[in-house]
């Protein structure tokens, strides 16, 4: 069995010792012997296919041989595949290809069947042999991420089982799946056991990443309200510390796409009176695995003013009362901005049972009574707990791989960030840290949908819903080139009436970038989202109206159509009117002034 993203960090040897236990003919059988199986595995520098060996020893307890053994491996591409006694003689094996689940997916892994002669698996007898083969299932995409699978470990056809993974300390950020917090792990944390007790069922990934490439695939339900034109809202994947984002396509086509001052991608979309419309929409995802450093953290009074929007109370993070006295029991008085974080953080995690699925949401003070939530709970609480100490925090709702977790429905998945003075906005997940033993860490299995928490964020809206989203690994983004260079804003100005004049401007982001502060924007349009376009109307009266339209294209000078002289004509008659109103309107108030002098003259 296996589990794979992108492979990378390419010149690392891996040694993988598992000490576990393959399928056999039979579970029965399989409880009469100890069979265990130690995996090297090879990355060579440059390499675009891996050599994998397994060397197996099986000791026969019972008063009968073996006659065939079945040993799963974790790929499904194999070439030059051997399998041989400690002397290099041959064992006669046949391969099949098996299908098994694990972290929300199927994986294709292969099953040999050995057989073996009667005189080698006789009672009490002990022997070895060796299956090596070359796969390229384990190398995909350079400096992007390495993931090894171990085969399906089964406590079910064993009594018992023992297995180490040794990682050598030169590499980088080494994760473990199912979390490590479950196992056993050594004072320097490069060498990781467990036991069939603690992982059961599971399989076992070995990740060195830098990033993760996700591909996305959403659907939406709008529909509109009576008795008017309605405007409505679909987010898409914005930008952030933790992930870039390429739309690749959404149909229909928005009347508009932005940024808002939270950073949130917005598509909006005009509606009529019970008008019904399904947004479908894609995108690539890369998603970065950070590990951030606390050494820069600096006292919560260090905090940037324009944050405060983020310390402030909200309908689901009160911030007084026992919010505050529970947050202040927990801090004591740290004043450090990342202790305070952590403390919070830890408390979550530790004192709250996490429920399934997204019932909806409740204020902090009923999270803290209750002493269970969602996670979208357990994101407001911690929010709540941190704006109580002063610390900025706000919400993100986003899809997730939700591996052996019972508590990520759908892939659907809440987490807080906090702002931390010298560090920046930092990744907060009581439930889903557990994965990974660690404080201070972004995984790169999640893609952030939305935020919420600042100046004119959805607070009040409800929460991502079920089955909207659909998550696979895969995927590149294109090539960025310069990003102001791919700007393109059209004016047009057009006469409708005589004196009434429609502008509309619109920017084209052609180059499909989030983009923040280029100076071809207009001032409605503060960042501009991935192919955006963003349109704006306005109504006015010109006597001397006009017809044009100006396009410009990154740093260039604008390129003006000037069509004054066709529509001048138009404006003739507009400008008449006007005149002829102000000699009536004087006319008239010559006619009533006239008629009041004489009026006074005859008496």
């Amino acid at each position: 069995m296996t589990m794979f993203y992108h492979a990378g960090w390419l010149g690392v040897v891996l040694l993988v010792i598992a000490w576990g236990v393959p399928q056999h003919a039979s579970a029965q059988q399989a409880q009469q012997f100890d069979i265990g199986a130690r995996v090297h595995i090879q990355v060579k520098p440059k390499a675009s296919r891996l050599r994998m060996t397994h060397t197996v020893k099986v000791t026969n307890q019972t008063d009968r041989p073996l006659s065939r053994l079945n040993f799963d491996i974790p790929v499904s591409q194999t070439s030059d595949m051997r399998v041989v006694y400690p002397d290099g003689s041959n064992i006669p094996f046949k391969t099949s290809q098996q299908q098994s689940s694990g972290i929300n997916r199927v994986f294709q892994h292969t099953r040999l069947s050995l057989d073996f002669p009667r005189e080698v698996t006789g009672a009490d007898t002990t022997w070895k042999f060796k299956i090596s083969y070359t796969t390229p299932e384990r190398i995909q995409s350079p400096q992007q991420n390495t993931t090894i699978g171990l085969p399906l470990l089964d406590g079910g056809v064993a009594d018992s089982w023992r297995a180490v993974v040794d990682a050598p300390p030169s590499l980088p950020e080494v994760n473990y799946h199912p979390p490590v917090s479950q196992f056993t792990q050594s004072e320097s944390g490069d060498q990781l056991t467990f036991t069939s007790h603690k992982l059961g069922r599971n399989f076992l990934g070995v990740s060195f990443l830098n990033s993760q490439t996700h591909r996305l695939e959403m659907t939406t339900q709008l529909h509109g309200s009576w008795p008017l034109m309605t405007t409505k809202s679909v987010t898409l994947p914005p930008d952030l510390h933790s992930q870039s984002a390429f739309l690749g396509s959404i149909e229909p086509q928005p009347h508009t796409i932005g940024v808002d001052r939270n950073g949130n991608v917005i598509a909006e979309y005009r509606l009529w009176p019970w008008q019904q419309k399904t947004v479908s929409a894609t995108a690539t995802v890369r998603s970065r695995q950070l590990r951030y450093d606390p050494a820069g953290a600096r006292p919560v009074s260090k905090t940037p003013d324009r944050l405060s929007g983020y310390t402030s109370p909200g309908t689901y993070w009160p911030t007084g009362g026992s919010v505050g006295e529970r947050a202040q029991k927990v801090v004591g008085e740290s004043d450090n901005a990342w202790a305070v974080a952590r403390e919070l953080h830890d408390f979550m995690g530790d004192e709250f049972a996490v429920e399934s699925g997204f019932p909806g949401r409740k204020s902090a003070d009923q999270v803290l009574e209750a002493g269970s939530g969602n996670v979208q709970h357990i994101a407001d609480t911690l929010i709540a707990l941190l704006r109580s100490q002063d610390v900025p925090a706000r919400l993100v709702e986003g899809v997730v791989y939700p591996a052996n977790s019972p508590v990520a429905d759908s892939q659907v998945h809440a987490w807080a960030e906090a702002y931390i003075a010298g560090v920046g906005w930092v990744t907060l997940d009581p439930v889903w840290a557990y994965m990974f033993n660690s404080f201070g860490y972004n995984s790169s299995d999640r893609v952030a949908m939305r935020i919420r928490g600042g100046q004119g964020s959805w607070e009040g809206v409800q929460p991502l819903q079920k089955g909207e989203y659909t998550l696979s690994a895969g995927g590149e983004l294109p090539e960025r080139k310069n990003p102001s260079k791919q700007i393109r804003v059209e004016s047009i100005r057009r006469m409708v009436l005589p004196g009434i004049v429609h502008d509309q401007r619109t920017v084209y982001n052609d180059g499909g970038y989030v983009i923040d502060d280029v100076s071809v924007q207009d001032a409605f349009a503060g960042s501009l989202a991935p192919r955006a376009r963003i349109t704006r109307e306005t109504w006015g009266l010109a006597g001397f109206g006009a017809f044009s339209t100006e396009w410009q294209v990154g740093d260039q000078e604008p390129r003006t159509e000037d069509g004054r002289r066709v529509w001048w004509p138009m404006a003739i008659p507009g400008v008449l009117l006007l005149l002829g109103g102000v000699i009536q309107f004087y006319r008239y108030r010559l006619k009533r002034y006239m008629r009041q002098r004489l009026g006074s003259s005859m008496h």
